[in-house]
């Protein structure tokens, strides 16, 4: 389906496909769909607060990976903190459901409020401090950072492959 929604789109615009939104969007979301399942199985908690954070995570985690390299490449950047985000986005829909109380009982919808802003609160202050760690960010500006790159990705290929049985003596 992917794919022909990527058809759909070059026919009817065939230079699309110079997009950086599009070539971000569309292997963003093949990360999702391949990665994301095979790490959501290992997601196990006894909480289902602690499921669903780890559930974000590895959705975040499969949408970094095949875009990673398109990022690298175009803006020469790797922000690490940017794993949080989507914990923003579980803290988000608390808040989300403290406005739907709100629309029922004010009262009670004011209290509800009060968790998702702490969560927010905790989330970016979590981000602000490791931003100022020294590695923040991977920066591929460098003949080194390009390859080290690279060699990780040609690695996750060859994993890939050898589980498949491609590749038995890999």
């Amino acid at each position: 389906s992917i794919s022909f929604a990527l058809l759909l789109i070059l026919l009817k615009n065939p230079f699309a496909i110079a997009s950086i939104s599009l070539q971000l969007s569309f292997s963003a979301v093949s990360g999702i769909i391949w990665l994301t399942p095979k790490l959501t199985k290992r997601a196990h908690g006894k909480h289902k607060l602690v499921r669903a954070a780890m559930l974000s995570f590895s959705t975040t985690l499969g949408a970094m990976v095949f875009s990673t390299p398109l990022a690298g490449y175009y803006f020469g950047t790797l922000s690490v903190v940017s794993l949080l985000s989507n914990l923003l986005c579980i803290v988000f829909a608390l808040g989300l459901l403290s406005v739907i109380v709100a629309a029922a009982v004010p009262q009670l919808g004011a209290a509800c409020a009060f968790v998702p802003t702490l969560g927010i609160r905790a989330v970016l202050a979590i981000a602000g401090l490791l931003e100022a760690l020294p590695f923040h960010a991977v920066y591929f500006n460098t003949a080194f950072s390009i390859a080290w790159l690279v060699y990780v990705y040609a690695i996750f290929i060859a994993c890939a492959l050898a589980k498949r049985g491609k590749y038995r003596y890999f």
